[in-house]
């Protein structure tokens, strides 16, 4: 069976010639292309024996293959679980064994070196980061990107785009549909999957058309997978940013394809800020608008973004998270104007019920919201954010700290709790703390783990973070690794982490 599904109405409405995606070598895809591409991919699956809620595991580069496949399996009822390669092997594997996928799109790099031993030892002994792609039993591997010499010819995407298929008829379900699996904070051991539905993306979508106010020349320049899918079903094209550029052609980047919008952590923005300083020079103009997704968001970074793009360019800071997208938005002159103890929020959004636990933790419901967590069957009414914070006499939500110690670098959570654990079990380990250090010249906090050992090096702590059954996420590795007896306070003998913190600040 094919299904319709609301995500589909903005390609459908669309007249057929209008680019939705452009590329990053300046060619387009438009509406017409898309929807095609989609459903002949969705019927040489469902050909190849896809199934509703067949789960497809997706390791592809942004670009045109991506959105084919997100697509084609909207239109067949089944989940896509998308996952970052880079995490490490270790943590790649184990979402892999958590999912056991049926469907496998990977990037044709990755199964080269499935192919070829030889290069795969040798490689690596560089990497510790580069995948190993072990699929699961049963698992079909459908192969993407370009051409690579592998030894087992898998079925390529294209040669299934390229099947012709009889028309097909889209059946309305109006069950609901868990769609997407987007990991976030874990460890190899529970590896943490958010699942969200068609219907609580939908919603999110429609906030931020809200937020963007639109208009018909806009245009969204990104690098990541979700906000092709987002740009796209609100109805505005999206250009991908291409990977590994300096600051300076990042900015010549933008100006060349007249990008409106752009969607960003700070950490990402902030080299260009620093490059326009360096050369007395203007954020490029044709950028209008600049949504950071990211909390908090400090005063001084909004004043140097202002200095350079000046206060035509409307700034706003978006509190959101993997569990739910849109929390409560603020424009940036009314956050630096904005007196308050602590980082203000802005207002929580229209469908967002905001609590504040007892111990101040802020707690979250909205329509929004994530269905469960892969793992889990259920989530409760409220999702605790791990933030801690208050409702002001205006209304507004303030953050002022973060439960047990959460540190955020770049637009990624990192719970120290979780990965402590994991680090004490390497052998030779005594004790450890993970604190985060605000670092000025980045805009952003570094993560320094402090480990307590007679016996190991931190490069030995490190080999143990990055390889093997005590790996942690990628996105939470320290950048230093500090060896030192730990500090102790209190009745319980607890590590001082506040002396820490001052100590390394």
């Amino acid at each position: 069976m094919f299904y319709h599904c609301d995500l589909l109405d903005p390609l459908l409405a669309k007249e057929p010639s209008t680019p939705v995606l452009i590329k990053s070598d300046g060619s387009r895809l438009t509406a017409r292309e898309l929807l095609s591409a989609s459903k002949n991919l969705a019927y040489s699956l469902h050909q190849k024996g896809f199934r509703e809620n067949d789960i497809a595991v997706i390791t592809l580069a942004a670009g045109a293959e991506f959105l084919f496949v997100i697509y084609a399996v909207m239109i067949l009822r089944g989940k896509v679980a998308i996952i970052d390669p880079e995490m490490g092997r270790a943590n790649f594997k184990s979402k892999l064994n958590q999912l056991q996928p049926r469907w496998a799109f990977v990037d044709s790099r990755i199964l080269l070196l499935n192919e070829h031993p030889l290069l795969r030892f040798a490689v690596f002994k560089v990497s510790k980061n580069v995948p190993y792609f072990q699929a699961p039993k049963g698992c079909t591997i459908i192969s993407g990107g370009g051409f690579m010499p592998t030894v087992k010819k898998y079925c390529s995407i294209k040669k299934l785009l390229t099947r012709k298929s009889e028309p097909i008829v889209l059946s309305k379900n109006l069950a609901p549909h868990e769609f997407i699996v987007v990991y976030t904070s874990g460890t190899v051991q529970e590896p943490k999957g958010v699942v969200h539905t068609v219907e609580g993306l939908k919603r999110s979508i429609e906030h931020l058309v809200e937020i963007l106010g639109k208009r018909r020349d806009d245009l969204i320049a990104t690098d990541l997978p979700q906000y092709m899918m987002l740009g796209i079903s609100a109805e505005i094209p999206v250009i991908l940013l291409p990977s590994g550029l300096s600051a300076k052609s990042k900015l010549h980047w933008l100006e060349r394809h007249r990008a409106t919008i752009l969607f960003s952590p700070p950490s990402e923005i902030l080299s260009m800020v620093n490059q326009c300083e360096q050369e007395s020079r203007r954020f490029p103009t044709c950028i209008r608008r600049i949504l950071l997704g990211s909390a908090p968001v400090h005063t001084r970074f909004l004043k140097r973004l202002h200095s350079v793009a000046g206060y035509q360019t409307h700034i706003s800071c978006l509190y959101g998270m993997t569990e739910l997208l849109i929390c409560a938005v603020i424009d940036s002159e009314t956050k630096i104007n904005y007196t308050s103890d602590g980082d203000v929020l802005g207002k929580p959004w229209k469908d967002v019920n905001c609590h504040i636990a007892a111990d101040g933790e802020i707690l979250l419901a909205s329509p929004q919201l994530y269905a469960r967590y892969f793992h889990e069957d259920t989530r409760p009414e409220y999702h605790q954010t791990g933030d801690m914070g208050y409702r002001d006499d205006n209304g507004y939500l303030i953050l002022t700290g973060r439960k047990k110690d959460m540190i955020i670098r770049g637009n990624f959570n990192i719970y120290p709790g979780i990965y402590e654990g994991t680090i004490r079990r390497i052998e030779g380990v005594d004790d450890c703390a993970l604190i985060g250090i605000w670092n000025e010249s980045k805009d952003d906090e570094e993560v320094l783990l402090v480990v307590e050992s007679e016996k190991l090096t931190a490069d030995h702590v490190r080999k143990g973070i990055t390889l093997g059954d005590h790996a942690i996420d990628r996105q939470a590795l320290p950048d230093k690794i500090i060896m030192m007896q730990l500090p102790r306070s209190g009745r319980q003998n607890k590590v001082d982490k506040k002396f820490l913190r001052t100590r390394f600040q």
